[in-house]
């Protein structure tokens, strides 16, 4: 750790295994675990490398690949910090007070040699060490925006399952009412093939029955004469109600009855009641045949 190749280079080197770790924890942590399932086409081994470390860390959480990360920085700063104390630790002054006065001049020069090297080598680690503030805040702020965006993903997690399960609800209930509206309309549609089939089957009985009251109605005799009756009744209504009809109709009762008068002999009081009777029911059409008869009768009396 305390040769020229020590930790503070090993952020340089893109082939070390801790550059390889940052990069698969920084991976993990902003995008998210590796989704693909073979390596990239067209990478170099070094890429194909850094991949497989992302892919190995699976399904960890983008907070624990951040507690990783800082886990990591943490401990090569102590490597740093050690290697530091072992640098100031076998300094070569601790060597030259154990030599000869003759070797006391070799042993200065090698003295201020080492002390200009670790001089060199504790100025690098100076200036890593002063950069580390800044790596912290940068962390840091990839920690709050990886924390945001975690917050944004949530939020956005949440509405969509909002809206997901609202719309579920939503669908069932639509589907719930076409189901109650198609067991409706099939219910509906079921009654009125049952109404149509009963209308059906009485229609058929009532022409059934029609057919049998016309066969009987036609070889019937009592209905035929009744029939038969009801014509001529008619026609005589229609007869009577003729006004000349009737005024020959009652003209020849008349004289019938005045024939039937004069061979038979009435008495005069039944003959008087005949002859007004008939005057009445003469009198719209003939009006002047009453005083005829009487007097035609007058000289009988």
């Amino acid at each position: 750790m305390a040769t020229r190749t020590g930790p503070h280079r090993i952020l340089t080197q893109e082939n070390s295994t801790p550059k390889k770790d940052f990069y698969a924890y920084y991976q993990q942590a902003t995008v998210g675990p590796c989704s693909a399932t073979t390596p990239p086409s067209g990478r170099s081994k070094l890429e194909i490398s850094k991949w497989e470390k992302w892919r190995n860390l699976g399904n960890m959480t983008r907070q624990e690949a951040m507690k990783r990360y800082t886990t990591a920085l943490d401990n090569l700063v102590d490597d740093w910090r050690r290697s530091a104390n072992l640098r100031s630790a076998t300094d070569p002054r601790s060597g030259s007070s154990s030599l000869g006065a003759g070797d006391a001049v070799a042993g200065g020069h090698a003295a201020s040699g080492g002390s200009s090297t670790s001089s060199h080598q504790g100025k690098k680690a100076a200036s890593m060490f002063e950069r580390l503030p800044r790596i912290y805040d940068e962390l840091g702020e990839l920690q709050d925006r990886v924390e945001d965006e975690s917050k944004k993903r949530e939020e956005l997690e949440a509405h969509l399952l909002h809206f997901t399960r609202e719309n579920r609800a939503m669908f069932t209930q639509q589907i719930e009412q076409v189901d109650q509206m198609r067991s409706s309309l099939t219910s509906l549609v079921q009654n009125l093939e049952g109404d149509v089939e009963q209308q059906t089957t009485e229609l058929q009985r009532l022409t059934v029955r029609q057919q049998e009251l016309i066969a009987l109605a036609e070889s019937s005799v009592l209905l035929a004469a009744e029939s038969r009756v009801r014509q001529v009744l008619r026609i005589v209504q229609r007869w009577v109600r003729n006004r000349s009809f009737r005024a020959a109709l009652v003209v020849l009762v008349a004289l019938r009855v005045w024939h039937f008068v004069r061979r038979r002999r009435l008495p005069q009081f039944l003959a008087q009641l005949l002859i007004r009777w008939l005057a009445n029911v003469s009198s719209l059409d003939g009006a002047n045949a009453p005083p005829q008869l009487s007097n035609a009768a007058g000289p009988r009396r």
